[in-house]
């Protein structure tokens, strides 16, 4: 336990109105709370912050049923985010800072903490892009420590040891400045995650309680996240979840990928509903379905006595008919399954998905058949890929059409630590050096021979016209690609009859 009361300040330099909530900052506040250390939060998710606000894009591009923040009576935010974040600082005088980063957030992150320089806090940054591009986090000068890999135990021991006062330069996972140079401490062994106590969703809601409030299926819900496993046995070449696994078994020997015991869950669910009362449940898992007959068995005994709306994230080869089937009972909002590619060979090769076309069409087959929604998720624009491998993920997508609610269309975005980053490079696409920190999943910052970042606009807002419409239409769906006076105009045309006879899921 801490000698002294100390504050923790967590930092979410968040996407505009990303659908997310973050478990993650949850997590930690709950972990730091059990040493009596105090925590609240400065989120930016409801400040129109320059970055792109993903839900008004998939709206205009289909993958979204159109929304109304308004239906809770929740608007954005018209005050200054910086002005703000100094009265969040002056008001609750935190002892550490403490900023979750992805890459895309991290320039929106680095500002933020410029504008308080001068209170001198201590600034501790976390998350993906940390653990693997942590040279480039401390070129910012505002950052005095970073966190590789899992946070819970290297955060809760750095605040205890500057709140007694006492050395931090062993914690594992800890990474420092000395003498002008970073030292970067091993990664110690991936926790159990049954030991970790319940996500402390309350402390979004010190300031505002409509924050964990968010859109899906044309609804505003209150949802959380909840963890049924940490990581993922297979090897996506555009995922960070692929890059844990060696990175684990390199520094510490463990495995990263992890489930959590369906006893355990039961009881964070029971919390939940009794403390945050969600109103829908997202359920924070790679593949949500990789589960035994017998942990599937389990988790379906313990939801029957909620039934909450809840959605997941899953891959084909996962979904099973009678699986689905008992979903549709425990009243499954939303089944989301990775397409990413429809070339085989491609997916295979740069995609490292190994599944044949076949059972991505059995797949959807069987959800479409159910009262579940269901979302095909696909992404262009992978190193190499060309505009006729582009229409092979257009054309497999057109065969499961009738089993999809939702066709996405993400534009592939270069992330440090990926594998696909690597090709990047090598290819020349990419210089090493650059971030993914502009506009990702709606541009790109590659710079293919054979793939403009306009090409790859122009077909993600168009990719639901080429699945959708008849083939005898793409001459005019090609016209809407082109961000022109005229193309656009095209693609206000094509996008009006669209919504005459197609509703997104």
């Amino acid at each position: 336990m801490a000698n002294r009361n100390f504050k923790v300040l967590f930092l979410y330099p968040n996407l505009q109105m990303t659908s997310m909530v973050p478990q993650a900052i949850a997590v930690l506040s709950a972990v730091l709370r059990d040493c009596d250390i105090e925590t609240d939060v400065f989120d930016t998710t409801f400040y129109d912050t320059g970055l792109a606000d993903h839900n008004v894009t998939n709206v205009k591009t289909f993958v979204s049923k159109p929304y109304d923040f308004a239906d809770k009576n929740i608007q954005q935010k018209t005050t200054d985010v910086y002005a703000d974040f100094r009265d969040k600082v002056n008001a609750f005088v935190p002892d550490l800072i403490a900023v979750s980063l992805v890459e895309d957030t991290f320039r929106m992150g680095e500002r933020l903490l410029k504008s308080i320089r001068e209170y001198d806090i201590p600034v501790v940054a976390g998350g993906p892009f940390c653990t693997y591009a942590s040279e480039k986090v401390v070129e910012c000068e505002d950052i005095d420590f970073i966190i590789r890999g899992e946070g819970e135990a290297p955060l809760r021991e750095l605040c205890l040891a500057l709140a007694n006062d006492t050395n931090y330069k062993g914690i594992a996972n800890l990474g420092y400045r000395e003498n002008g140079s970073l030292v970067k401490n091993d990664i110690r062994a991936a926790m159990d995650l049954n030991d970790i106590p319940f996500a402390d969703y309350a402390v979004f809601e010190n300031d505002n309680k409509q924050t964990l409030y968010r859109p899906m299926n044309g609804k505003i819900y209150k949802t959380i996240g909840l963890e049924t496993m940490r990581g993922c046995p297979f090897k996506c070449s555009f995922c960070n979840s692929a890059s844990h696994n060696p990175l684990y078994r390199e520094e510490s020997g463990s495995a990263f990928f992890r489930k959590k015991k369906m006893a355990r869950f039961g009881a964070e669910l029971e919390h939940m509903v009794n403390t945050i009362k969600p109103e829908l449940i997202y359920m924070l898992a790679d593949v949500f379905l990789m589960m035994t007959d017998r942990e599937f068995d389990e988790f379906y005994e313990i939801y029957s006595s909620y039934k909450l709306p809840f959605y997941f994230h899953t891959r084909a080869e996962t979904v099973k008919e009678e699986q689905v089937r008992r979903l549709e009972e425990l009243n499954c909002l939303r089944g989301n399954v990775g397409v990413e590619h429809g070339n085989e060979e491609f997916r295979r090769d740069v995609v490292y998905r190994k599944i044949k076309n076949s059972e991505i069409e059995r797949a959807f087959d069987i959800i479409g058949n159910s009262s579940i929604s269901s979302a095909a998720n696909n992404i262009i624009g992978f190193p190499t890929e060309t505009r006729e491998l582009i229409f092979d993920t257009i054309n497999l997508n057109r065969k499961i059409k009738h089993g999809v609610d939702s066709v996405s269309c993400f534009i592939y975005s270069p992330y440090h630590g990926l594998p696909s980053r690597k090709l990047a490079v090598e290819k020349g696409y990419l210089s090493p050096d650059l971030l993914a920190d502009t506009n990702t999943l709606n541009s790109s910052v590659l710079e293919m021979p054979d793939l403009t970042n306009d090409t790859l606009r122009g077909l993600q807002r168009t990719f639901t016209m080429y699945v959708r419409f008849p083939r005898d239409r793409w001459n005019e769906i090609r016209m809407a690609e082109k961000f022109s006076p005229e193309g656009d105009k095209v693609f206000e045309r094509l996008s009006e009859e669209l919504r005459q006879d197609y509703v997104a899921g």
